[in-house]
């Protein structure tokens, strides 16, 4: 079963993951994000691991303007193993 993210920013959390592993590169699973607000953009940014179960091998990154809805940057980052 494929891991996926989880939202709540700082309520209870969702009743569905706000990430799921969807690219080829992310395999089954979606995990370990960081979450930082950008006032510039006025946009969260997330960068999380994904691959396969607890074995994560790339880098994603999405942004959200009210941390529920993420939209994913199209590819995996350059720090790929």
């Amino acid at each position: 079963m494929p891991r996926a993210l989880m939202g709540g920013h700082g309520r209870a959390p969702a009743s569905k993951p706000v990430l799921s592993p969807e690219q080829e590169w992310e395999k089954v699973a979606v995990m370990a994000p960081h979450v930082n607000w950008n006032q510039t953009s006025g946009q969260y940014d997330m960068w999380y691991s994904g691959g396969e179960q607890y074995e994560p091998d790339a880098i994603g990154y999405a942004s959200s303007t009210d941390g529920q809805t993420w939209v994913k940057y199209p590819g995996k980052s350059n720090f790929s193993g």
